[in-house]
């Protein structure tokens, strides 16, 4: 308790002398003696130029999970940041210790989330989700993963900070809901990723070789995983599904949950199965250039779904999205994240981004899919 208060205050009384020797600088003389030169070229890198502002954001691996929620950290870090009138930013990755002072108290979805994940996968998905994520939002043009707590006190002192007062030793979680009350409210207000457009240019060049008609190109993506299993998939119902599209004429591409693909539970579904293109699972710009080219992606409350709910021009229906049982997606927490505000769609969503609060059935799926094709063609004329 008195080791928080203290370091609040000293948090307080450094930043308050740094903004005093930035005003000094300002009304300083330009002089020939050359203590006062170096003092003044010292501070003078920390006045903020406003053309060309820029921001820092802390991916703070004690408080924040080394999973797909990455991208809804990009987004809101830069809206706030460009709030603040930032043009740029930088965002740093901070490694786990345990010294730290924890302000609230870890969640059970954090504990029961490390428990299913092992330290060598946690480095795998640094380097192969968390990393590759950064380049969605060119806003952040550097990132880095710090070597140092103690150095990334100072970054957060000299430019504009995501959380604001974010402070390396004494961490405390992000208030999201606030967040999203601020800024994502309608779909104007997204800013979204943006897939490079060399995976656009690769899942076109797919496109071609299959011979896929991409006004048939349809998208499911599955979730079998044992951590909050109430949100896992109904691979029956899928399978029903899968088997209904293509006596329609859909081309259809399924993509495994990538942390049991090879547990072997998707063999008895032939016919998902052997519509699997695993490499959209595991490369995380072919998934998002996909959801971007497909006519429309069926989904699932998972990770993924994130690269479909943050991107603009992704088609998408997200299934048994309020999902029962769920230590995640409550009616609670969604309804204090004001995702619950519209019956049939997120606050930021457009009228090609449907969520359902129906499970997984056949009939289910079948009348989300008469619904979107119904209102995609009243919107563009397309044909089913």
């Amino acid at each position: 308790m008195w080791t928080r208060k203290y370091l609040r205050i000293v948090d307080r009384v450094v930043f308050r002398i740094r903004k005093l020797l930035r005003q000094v600088v300002v009304i300083l003389p330009e002089s020939k003696s050359p203590k006062l030169s170096l003092f003044r070229n010292f501070y003078q890198s920390a006045i903020p130029n406003n053309s060309e502002k820029s921001g820092i954001a802390f991916y703070d691996l004690d408080s924040n999970p080394l999973t797909y929620n990455v991208i809804e950290y990009l987004e809101l870090a830069q809206q706030e940041l460009q709030l603040r009138g930032c043009k740029k930013a930088t965002f740093v990755i901070m490694p786990r210790s345990g010294s730290v002072i924890r302000t609230i108290k870890r969640t059970d979805y954090d504990c029961l989330m490390r428990e299913n994940i092992s330290n060598d996968e946690d480095t795998w998905r640094l380097w192969n989700l968390i990393i590759p994520a950064i380049a969605f939002y060119p806003f952040f043009n550097e990132f880095t993963v710090s070597g140092s707590r103690h150095k990334s006190v100072v970054y957060s002192k000299s430019r504009e900070c995501f959380p604001a007062h974010y402070n390396p030793i004494a961490i405390c979680y992000l208030d999201i809901e606030t967040l999203y009350k601020k800024h994502l409210t309608s779909a104007s207000k997204l800013i979204g990723i943006r897939v490079p457009d060399s995976s656009i240019v690769k899942i076109g060049k797919f496109i071609v070789k299959k011979n896929i008609n991409p006004s048939s190109l349809i998208t499911v993506t599955l979730r079998i995983h044992p951590f909050d299993q109430a949100r896992n998939s109904n691979l029956t119902a899928w399978e029903q599904f899968a088997i209904w599209l293509k006596k329609n004429n859909k081309h259809l591409i399924v993509l495994p949950d990538q942390d049991t693909y090879y547990s072997g539970a998707l063999e008895k579904f032939s016919v998902l199965n052997s519509l699997i293109e695993p490499e959209f699972a595991w490369n995380i710009y072919l998934r998002a250039a996909l959801y971007e080219s497909a006519r429309v992606n069926f989904l699932v409350n998972n990770g993924p779904s994130a690269l479909a709910v943050f991107n603009k021009k992704a088609n998408y229906v997200i299934m048994n999205f309020l999902s029962p049982g769920s230590v995640v997606t409550t009616s609670k927490a969604l309804k204090a994240l004001g995702h619950l505000s519209f019956n049939d769609r997120l606050p930021w969503g457009s009228g090609n981004q449907r969520v359902c609060h129906e499970q997984e059935t056949l009939e289910s799926l079948i009348a989300e899919y008469k619904k979107f094709f119904t209102s995609d063609r009243c919107s563009t004329g397309a044909q089913t």
